[in-house]
């Protein structure tokens, strides 16, 4: 089935009554985070249960309020597309030391928002660093011509981008976001591999999902708790 979901709504009975008779695999959604609270709640609520998972682009799952919104057991096992590497704080020192600050400032670590605004700001740096002029045809032709890549020393980009080089068409030749899946409310990256935590695997990726509700989000950690460290 394919649903279309009004901004604004408040109420999902419609749509879960017509995903339990559906009986689908897998379920793939992309909500602001008011509807993706509410969509969730009524997930669990109704204890629909895909083999596969819910799999959302992002979106409100990417959003610290939603996570002060609910509890661990709704987002237990979810899919989600994070809009950049979330194991950037744990490969690279310069970004752990920066989602250190961001917690104490903040309360919450690195996040989507914050790592794609930064990179776009010193992307945009770059250019005029590069153009040395404020010339927008300068710009642009500097813009057009950059090409960097992740590294310790180079802490453009932050997104996790492997590398940034625009195409014809003004597109990241190399942008890519990371999958992750929330277990006991810790995310684990697991694709692109490269983004894996060093002592992870695909092995580590819960599939099929147990029809464990009573137990969902049990001694769950604070959303934003890093994944265990492994050697």
């Amino acid at each position: 089935m394919d649903e279309a979901v009004t901004t604004g709504t408040s109420d999902m009975s419609s749509q879960i009554s017509k995903i339990k008779a559906a009986n689908p695999d897998v379920i793939n959604v992309s909500f602001y985070t008011p509807e993706m609270i509410i969509f969730d709640k009524a997930l669990m609520a109704n204890k629909v249960n895909p083999p596969f998972g819910v799999w959302s682009v992002g979106g409100g799952n990417q959003d610290p309020a939603y996570f002060d919104s609910v509890d661990a057991s709704v987002y237990d096992y979810h899919f989600v597309q994070e809009d950049w590497n979330v194991s950037m704080p744990y490969l690279y020192d310069w970004a752990g030391e920066l989602n250190e600050k961001v917690k104490a400032e903040k309360g919450y670590g690195l996040n989507s928002f914050f790592a794609q605004g930064w990179t776009a700001a010193y992307v945009a740096y770059d250019a005029l660093e590069a153009a040395g002029s404020s010339d927008k045809g300068a710009i642009r032709d500097a813009l057009a011509g950059l090409e960097l890549t992740l590294n310790e020393d180079d802490h453009t980009l932050l997104s996790g981008y492997p590398g940034l080089k625009f195409d014809e068409n003004g597109q990241n030749t190399m942008s890519t976001g990371t999958m992750v899946q929330y277990q006991k409310g810790v995310a684990i990256p697991f694709s692109p591999t490269s983004n894996l935590l060093p002592g992870y695997s695909l092995d580590d990726i819960i599939v099929p999902i147990p029809d464990d509700f009573a137990d969902r989000g049990k001694d769950a950690k604070p959303w934003g708790t890093p994944p265990e460290v492994r050697q």
